[in-house]
């Protein structure tokens, strides 16, 4: 997966009630294009609601995306 692509999953994860429009202009503030959120959005880890908010598939993939951005200490 590309960079690009891996920082919208980024985005998603920042807040999983967001809706694809909210996504796609955080996306473009980050300086991301289309292609970026088109391929995470294919990637299979996250889904659109009825209501057209994105969320991951499972709060497992979600938590994966989010760790590395995470600034609570390891567990020792």
């Amino acid at each position: 997966m590309s960079a690009p692509a891996r920082t919208a999953l980024l985005l998603a994860a920042a807040d999983d009630r967001s809706d694809r429009s909210t996504l796609r202009q955080a996306a473009h503030v980050l300086g991301l294009d289309a292609l970026a959120g088109d391929e995470a959005m294919h990637s299979g880890l996250l889904t659109t609601r009825a209501d057209d908010r994105v969320c991951f598939r499972h709060q497992l993939m979600e938590a994966v995306v989010d760790e590395p951005c995470s600034t609570r200490p390891s567990p020792v």
